[in-house]
């Protein structure tokens, strides 16, 4: 998909200390999906980290992280009229709110285990999402503990992307 291309060449041009390039793809991943802003906390430690920083790249960066966040809710306004449009397609379509991890979590393991009958919605909506989010919490610990010994950028998008992504109610 082009989200996993634009992330993937984005951290490798952050490996590479080509911070221009990985911003103007972290723009464009930005653009994708709202799961892609939180590329620009790795880069931005990644910039601090660097032996070989400019000023200059840090304006680039956060210059294109405004404009391409400006783009996104922008979008979002002139399409909708709501800057936040996103989340009301989640709730109408998916039935997602944002709410605190822990909050989704325990309503999906209620709805898998507490629905009298079995049903594709206990399955998919409750079993398959309380499975899925504790799973992804227990791989996240064991990922940001030392055992792993990933770099601080990578613990941080791992951490940020397990949040993102758990931080859901039905």
């Amino acid at each position: 998909s082009l989200f996993l291309f634009l992330f993937c060449a984005s951290f490798l041009f952050i490996r590479k200390n080509r911070f221009w390039k990985s911003s103007l793809l972290a723009g464009l991943l930005t653009l994708t999906k709202p799961f892609g802003m939180i590329i620009w906390p790795v880069l931005l430690i990644e910039w601090f980290k660097s032996s070989k920083r400019s000023w200059s790249n840090m304006i680039i960066i956060l210059s294109l992280m405004g404009i391409s966040c400006g783009i996104y809710l922008s979008l979002n306004y002139f399409l909708f009229k709501d800057f936040f449009a996103f989340q009301k397609f989640l709730e109408m379509n998916w039935f997602k709110s944002f709410a605190w991890p822990w909050v989704g979590l325990l309503e999906s393991w209620k709805r898998g285990l507490q629905t009298p009958e079995w049903s594709t919605y206990k399955i998919y909506i409750g079993l398959a999402e309380a499975i899925t989010s504790t799973l992804t919490w227990l791989v996240a610990f064991f990922g940001l503990t030392k055992w792993a010994k990933l770099r601080l950028s990578y613990a941080l998008y791992l951490f940020l992307g397990v949040l993102f992504f758990t931080s859901t109610s039905y």
